[in-house]
């Protein structure tokens, strides 16, 4: 499950801004899905660490498997935006 989190007040400690709340979790959700599909990641986001080939682990057991997305909100204006990822 991907998740949000409940409380905002550690963005500023992180140096983020709360106005990019969706687009960061967005970013997030991308890479994610990204480590997903292969071992090594390259990956060159706006508010996430570049990553240069380099492997994830520990890696899953199963093969495929779900991400759910666990969060209220308007992250999803339309089922279909959700489904895609």
């Amino acid at each position: 499950m991907a998740g949000r989190g409940s409380f905002i007040e550690s963005f500023p400690l992180f140096g983020y801004d709360l106005a990019d709340y969706d687009e960061l979790f967005n970013e997030n959700l991308d890479m994610l899905l990204a480590i997903k599909e292969k071992t090594n990641l390259k990956w060159n986001g706006k508010f996430t660490q570049s990553v240069d080939n380099r492997p994830v682990y520990p890696r899953a057991i199963q093969e495929d498997f779900p991400i759910w997305i666990a969060t209220g909100g308007g992250l999803c204006h339309n089922n279909d935006r959700c489904l895609k990822r």
